[in-house]
C-alpha cells in the first residue's frame, strides 16, 4: 500500500521545492553549490573593483604593502579640564596639553581611567608619496563617538557629540579619512567619548593612497564577507526546508539559528561591509543580535541533536539564553536612543561572553562523553567540526597579542567548516530518520496485507461455518422426523464449536504478544491431545525449535494452526488411524511440520475434497510446500524457508 501526494495532478505526486531538493541533492550539495557560485560572482566584481582603483591611480598595485601601519608611537592623555562654571570647553578651545601627553603601546584602555569618559590620543601622520592619502581604522573602529583633527583643523567626525565632546553610542564603523597633502608629516590628535568599558581605537590604523585602502580592504574581507553570506545562506535554507515544520510544531531548527548568528557576525567583523553600506546604527544592532543568539543556537543545537528531552538542563539553559537575548538586545536599543546607559548593555554582554566560553566548556565535555564513551558518530563529527575553532582562536588571539606575525584570520574557515561539519550531522540524522520511516512505512504494509488475509481467512472459515449452521438450521426447522432434528442439533453443536475455536484463533492472531513459538507448540499440544483423546487414538507430539529466533507473525501463525488442524481432522476422519506422531522443527532458516498416522491412507473422496487444496493454498500463500505420501499410513510434510518469506 503506497501513499502520495496528491494535488490535482491527476494522481501524480505534488511537484514541490522541497520534494525536487530532497529527491535529486543532498542539502551539503546544494551549499557548496551556493559558495562555488558566490565566489564565481564576487571573484569578478573584486577584479573588477581592482581594474576601477587601478584606473584612477596608474601605477598602484594591488598589493596591501603599499599602506603603512601606525602601530608604535601612540600617546594619550585624559581630557579633565572645565571652564570656571564647571562645564567643558567649547570645541574650539578643547585642546590637549602639551606636557601630559604619555606614551602608550596600544591606543585602547590606557591606565588610570578612574570612570573618566573623554581621552586624547595623537600620533604623527608618516610623510610619503601618496597622491591621494587617507586613513583607514579598520572594521572595529573606534570606540565610541570621536573627533580628528590636524592641527586645530576638525578633519573627520563620528557620533553625535555636543559642545563639550560627550555623545552616545551611534553604532560601531570602520572609518576612512581622507588626508591633504600638507598633513602629511603633521600630528593626528583624536578626542574620543565612551561611556562604554572600553574607550580608544580598537582597530588597527593604517595610512596609503585612498584606492590602495580600497584594494587592501577588498582583498583582506572579500573571502570573510562570502563566508559569512553563505553560513547565513545555510541557516535560511535551514529555516525554507523546515518551515512546515515550525508552522505545524513550533518547533524551529536551531542548526539555522546558530548558522544565520554566526554569518551575521562573520560579516559584521569585515571592512567590506561598511565600504558596501556604510549603516552603523543597523551593523551595530546586528552585532548584537548575532552575539547573542550564537548561545541560544549552540546549545539549542546540542540539546535538539544530543539530548532532545523537554525540561531538562540544556532546555531550561536554551531558555534563559533566549530570554537573556531578547534582555540584551532591548537594552542596547534603548543606549542607543540615549533612554538608558549603555553600561548596563555592556555588563550584560560581558556577563554572556564569560557565560559562553563556560558553556562552551560544559558543551565539549557533554559531546566528547558521548563521543568516547557512548561511541556516537554524531559526536565525533562535531568534535572535528569544531577543533579547527579552537585552533584559529589561538593563531588569532596569538596574533592579536603580537606573539606571532600574522595579517591573516582563520576563525571565518574555521567556522564555516564548523558549521558544514553540524550540516553533516543533521544529513546523517536526516537519512537515519528517513531510513526508519521507509522500515515502519514497509512494516505497516506488510501489516495491513497481513490484517487483509486475516480477514479473508476469518471470511472463509467462519462465514463457511456459519453458512453451515445455518443450512443445517433450516433443514432441522422444516424436518418433521424427531431423530433427524436431533441429528441437526447435534450438527449444530459442533459446528457452533469450530466457530468458536476459530474465533478464538483468529482474535490471538491479531495479538502480536500471542503468536510466538511456545504458544503455537502449545496449541498443536492441546488440539491434538483434545481431539485424539476422545476418539481414543494415541497422540506423540515433539517440537525442537531454536531459540532466539524471530517469532512467526500472525498470517504465518494462523494458516500454520489450520493446516495442523486440517491434517490431525483428516487423520481422525479418513485414515481409520490408531496412533498419530507430530513433528515440528524450526531454525533461523527453516520450518518443518511433520504429522505421521499409521492408518489405510487415504481415499478418492478426500483425495479430489477440498480439505487438501485448502491446505496446499495455505501452504503456497506463506511460501512453503505441502506434500502428502498416502499408502498404509499417510505423511503430511510442509516446508518453509523461514529466512526468505519473513525477514
Amino acid at each position: 500500500m503506497k501513499t502520495t501526494d496528491q494535488q490535482g495532478n491527476g494522481g501524480k505526486p505534488a511537484r514541490t521545492p522541497e520534494r525536487f531538493i530532497n529527491t535529486y541533492f543532498s542539502r551539503p550539495y546544494i551549499y557548496l553549490s551556493i559558495l562555488f557560485l558566490l565566489l564565481f560572482l564576487f571573484g569578478p566584481a573584486a577584479g573588477f573593483f581592482q581594474h576601477f582603483l587601478q584606473s584612477e591611480t596608474p601605477g598602484t598595485d594591488f598589493n596591501e604593502a603599499l599602506l603603512e601601519k601606525m602601530s608604535k608611537g601612540w600617546e594619550y592623555q585624559w581630557d579633565n579640564r572645565t571652564t570656571t562654571d564647571g562645564q567643558k570647553n567649547t570645541d574650539e578651545m578643547m585642546l590637549p596639553i602639551e606636557k601630559e601627553w604619555k606614551p602608550i603601546v596600544y591606543p585602547l584602555n590606557p591606565p588610570e581611567r578612574n570612570g573618566r569618559n573623554l581621552l586624547f590620543l595623537r600620533h604623527t601622520i608618516p610623510a610619503g608619496s601618496w597622491s591621494e592619502p587617507a586613513l583607514l581604522i579598520d572594521g572595529r573602529g573606534i570606540l565610541l563617538t570621536f573627533r580628528a583633527y590636524v592641527g586645530e583643523q576638525l578633519i573627520h567626525e563620528f557620533g553625535r557629540m555636543n559642545s563639550r565632546g560627550e555623545g552616545h553610542i551611534s553604532g560601531i564603523s570602520s572609518h576612512i579619512i581622507p588626508l591633504d597633502i600638507q598633513h602629511l608629516g603633521q600630528t593626528l590628535v583624536i578626542h574620543v567619548f565612551s561611556d562604554y568599558s572600553n574607550i580608544g581605537i580598537r582597530g588597527r590604523v593604517y595610512i596609503g593612497s585612498k584606492s590602495s585602502i580600497y584594494q587592501s580592504i577588498v582583498r583582506k574581507d572579500i573571502n570573510k564577507l562570502v563566508i559569512g553570506i553563505f553560513m547565513v545562506l545555510i541557516g535560511l535554507l535551514d529555516f525554507f526546508s523546515y518551515r512546515h515544520n515550525i508552522k505545524t510544531t513550533g518547533a524551529i531548527p536551531m542548526f539555522g539559528v546558530l548558522a544565520l548568528a554566526l554569518g551575521l557576525y562573520t560579516i559584521n567583523v569585515t571592512t567590506l561591509k561598511d565600504v558596501i553600506l556604510f549603516a552603523p546604527v543597523f551593523w551595530f544592532n546586528l552585532y548584537i543580535v548575532s552575539m547573542t543568539i550564537i548561545p541560544v543556537g549552540a546549545i539549542g543545537f546540542v540539546w535538539q541533536t544530543f539530548r532532545a528531552r523537554p525540561g531538562n538542563f540544556l532546555h531550561r539553559l536554551w531558555i534563559l539564553h533566549a530570554v537573556y537575548a531578547a534582555v540584551c538586545q532591548l537594552s542596547f536599543l534603548l543606549a542607543l536612543y540615549a533612554l538608558a546607559p549603555i553600561s548596563i548593555g555592556t555588563l550584560l554582554l560581558n556577563i554572556l561572553r564569560w557565560l559562553l566560553i563556560l558553556e562552551m566548556f560544559m558543551i565539549i565535555g557533554i559531546i566528547s562523553w558521548d563521543a568516547f564513551a557512548k561511541k556516537d558518530a554524531q559526536a565525533r563529527i562535531y568534535l572535528c567540526g569544531f577543533l579547527p575553532v579552537i585552533l584559529a582562536g589561538i593563531h588569532d588571539s596569538l596574533a592579536g597579542l603580537d606573539k606571532i606575525e600574522s595579517s591573516s584570520s582563520y576563525v571565518p574557515w574555521a567556522m564555516m567548516v564548523f558549521i558544514l561539519s553540524l550540516e553533516l550531522i543533521q544529513r546523517r540524522l536526516f537519512i537515519k530518520v528517513q531510513n526508519r520511516l521507509k522500515k515502519y512505512t514497509a512494516q505497516l504494509e506488510i501489516k495491513s496485507v497481513e490484517k487483509e488475509e486475516l480477514l479473508r481467512d476469518l471470511h472463509d472459515g467462519i462465514g463457511g461455518l456459519i453458512t453451515n449452521i445455518k443450512f443445517i438450521s433450516e433443514m432441522g426447522r422444516s424436518s418433521t422426523s424427531i431423530p433427524e432434528m436431533k441429528e441437526a442439533l447435534a450438527n449444530i453443536s459442533e459446528h457452533s464449536s469450530e466457530s468458536l475455536i476459530e474465533i478464538g484463533n483468529f482474535m490471538q492472531s491479531l495479538d502480536e504478544d500471542d503468536t510466538d513459538w511456545p504458544i503455537l507448540e502449545a496449541k498443536f499440544r492441546q488440539f491434538g491431545e483434545k481431539l485424539l483423546a476422545s476418539r481414543g487414538m494415541i497422540f506423540h507430539f515433539s517440537a525442537d525449535i531454536v531459540d532466539d529466533i524471530k517469532r512467526p507473525d500472525p498470517v504465518l501463525f494462523l494458516n500454520l494452526l489450520q493446516i495442523y488442524k486440517e491434517a490431525l481432522t483428516n487423520a481422525t476422519k479418513h485414515a481409520k488411524a490408531d496412533s498419530v506422531q507430530v513433528h515440528l522443527s524450526a531454525d533461523a532458516a527453516n520450518l518443518r511440520l511433520s504429522v505421521q498416522d499409521d492408518g489405510i491412507g487415504f481415499g478418492k473422496s478426500i483425495v479430489h475434497g477440498k480439505g487438501l487444496a485448502n491446505m496446499k493454498a495455505r501452504a503456497q500463500k506463506i511460501g512453503g510446500a505441502l506434500s502428502i505420501t498416502s499408502r498404509p499410513g499417510t505423511v503430511v510434510v510442509l516446508e518453509l524457508p523461514l529466512k526468505q518469506n519473513h525477514p
